[in-house]
């Protein structure tokens, strides 16, 4: 069998974490840039052509073509710091490969009016590319740049104001008790709701001891993951698992760092939002809005 290396520029730490600790994978997925590996230890790793970086991600250099033929479901050889896919006879030596996470936040936050300012320019320009999200649509009324009275049908309504609510209360029970009928609310590998969830943890995670004194990401983190992994994806639940760590792919800690210190135009931000996902960008935006 003849191996066709790629090249591996980064790996994510979780990734690099969770690979060491499995002999195993399927197939779980695959995209127009990438596929993903379901790990024996229900971790899902992300192999991208992309050059944006992430905790789960692997990012690498090379020709995709025979991707083409991989199908859900195929095996994975998983072996030190190797992945091999047999039917395509491809290898991704990801040894000697810098392992990336998150740095830490930095930089001053903007005064409360600058932020809010900030977060609306960033939201009014992410909704002009990026329309198709129920949960999304509801950014116009929450910042109150719209007037109008919220969508009563809209299915993330309710949810949204029980959130907002725990929040302000600052009551972890309340809060757990408001993302449980999110987790897994909505379609995709990572459901609206909690691409929400995601961005509110990270938002927490990230800048909560200057936007947020008092609440305990961690603790909350604790909370929601039992129910995360036992109503949602996989990949939704460890995604949401990162965040509680304050790990994510690096759009979303542009974006959210762009909005709070002024480092990133608001276009900037939007751009980077709009790269990640579907609608999911738009979603976890949402989220961060609770906290901001």
């Amino acid at each position: 069998m003849q191996d066709h290396p790629h090249i591996v520029t980064f790996v994510g730490a979780l990734a690099e974490e969770r690979l060491r600790g499995s002999r195993a994978a399927t197939l779980n997925g695959i995209t127009r840039r990438g596929f993903y590996l379901r790990l024996d230890s229900q971790w899902i790793v992300f192999v991208s052509l992309d050059a944006f970086r992430g905790p789960l991600t692997i990012n690498v250099r090379g020709q995709a073509q025979s991707w083409s033929s991989l199908s859900a479901g195929s095996p994975v050889e998983i072996h030190p710091a190797r992945i091999v896919l047999p039917s395509i006879d491809l290898v991704i030596d990801y040894g000697g490969a810098p392992v990336w996470q998150a740095p830490p936040a930095s930089g001053e936050i903007l005064p409360a009016a600058q932020r809010r300012a900030s977060l609306t320019r960033a939201a009014q320009a992410l909704l002009t590319v990026k329309s198709d999200s129920p949960l999304g649509n509801l950014l116009p009324e929450l910042l109150g740049w719209q007037t109008t009275a919220w969508d009563s049908t809209n299915p993330y309504r309710r949810h949204l104001e029980h959130l907002r609510d725990a929040l302000q209360n600052q009551r972890v029970p309340q809060l757990v008790q408001a993302c449980e009928p999110l987790l897994g609310l909505g379609r995709g590998l990572t459901p609206s709701g909690d691409d929400l969830i995601l961005g509110m943890l990270l938002a927490l995670s990230r800048w909560g001891d200057r936007l947020a004194p008092g609440w305990k990401p961690a603790a909350i983190c604790q909370r929601i993951l039992p129910l995360a992994y036992r109503k949602t994806t996989t990949l939704a639940a460890n995604l949401i698992e990162c965040a509680g760590r304050g790990q994510a792919d690096e759009r979303l800690l542009l974006a959210l760092d762009g909005i709070l210190t002024g480092a990133a135009t608001a276009t900037e931000c939007a751009a980077y939002l709009a790269g990640w996902g579907s609608s999911s960008g738009l979603d976890a935006l949402v989220g961060m809005t609770l906290v901001i």
